[in-house]
């Protein structure tokens, strides 16, 4: 992940952000600027998926002042860290009965599907929602489920509902549409830091205090080059004009 340029200040005088938008993590800040978007004044809603689960102490962590949903087996993630979500959906094929019928001693409304549906147990929760979501659950699994959400969440945005961040403990990605900023400051900094063109390209795409920064470089999602970058400070800054850019980290 190279660029001969030099790096100009992180600056851009001819678009103005919104507040910044503030993405608690356990170990790791976030904050995003958005072009043209105020930041909500509610933690965004929290969906637990049925991939790897969290660490419980994790999930028990970010779920804290957020509306919790558990889709099919994340509501066994949420039982293991005593998080009791408001609401369980999905055609419920692989959760565990003991979860499903404690989540529902615990007041969950239920939401059940038939197996056979078009739509994957998460599409189904983002034609529910609005605004801003964040989403856990999400590692750790088959390819193709990790891809159906990640795009999913791309076609959720053209209806109003952002997902902020896909995340764990091990793995984390920040879809980030531009025009955006996004600063990062990791307790331990992560082993490796990736720029993923999410859309067809991504124009104008900066990064700073790594080693191998770019200043308004132009990504292709058929070229993924910019693959295992390496911070050297704090925060990192990431802005993308145009496209949807995945900024993606591995944590230790």
């Amino acid at each position: 992940m190279r660029s001969s340029e030099p790096v100009r200040p992180f600056e851009s005088p001819e678009l103005e952000f919104e507040a910044a938008l503030e993405l608690e993590l356990p170990r790791m800040r976030a904050l995003l600027r958005r072009h043209g978007e105020a930041p909500s004044s509610s933690p965004p809603p929290l969906l637990v998926l049925g991939g790897r689960a969290p660490d419980p102490d994790w999930l028990r962590k970010v779920s804290l002042g957020r509306e919790t949903w558990a889709l099919d087996r994340g509501a066994d993630a949420c039982r293991a860290a005593g998080v009791v979500p408001s609401r369980i959906l999905g055609d419920f094929d692989s959760v565990s009965d003991g979860a499903r019928e404690w989540a529902e001693r615990m007041g969950a409304k239920t939401d059940r599907y038939t197996p056979d549906k078009d739509d994957t147990d998460f599409q189904l929760a983002l034609r529910l929602l609005s605004g801003d979501v964040v989403v856990t659950g999400c590692w750790g699994g088959r390819f193709d489920h990790a891809f159906s959400n990640v795009f999913s969440s791309l076609w959720a945005m053209e209806r109003g509902v952002r997902v902020l961040w896909f995340a764990d403990e091990r793995e984390v990605l920040f879809p980030l549409r531009g025009p955006a900023k996004l600063e990062l400051d990791f307790e331990i900094p992560p082993s490796a830091l990736s720029l993923l063109s999410l859309t067809a390209s991504c124009e104008r795409v900066s990064i700073e205090n790594v080693k191998w920064p770019l200043d308004e470089a132009d990504l292709a999602q058929g070229s993924p080059r910019e693959i295992s970058n390496v911070p050297l400070g704090r925060p990192v800054r990431v802005e993308v004009r145009s496209g949807v850019l995945g900024v993606y980290g591995e944590c230790r």
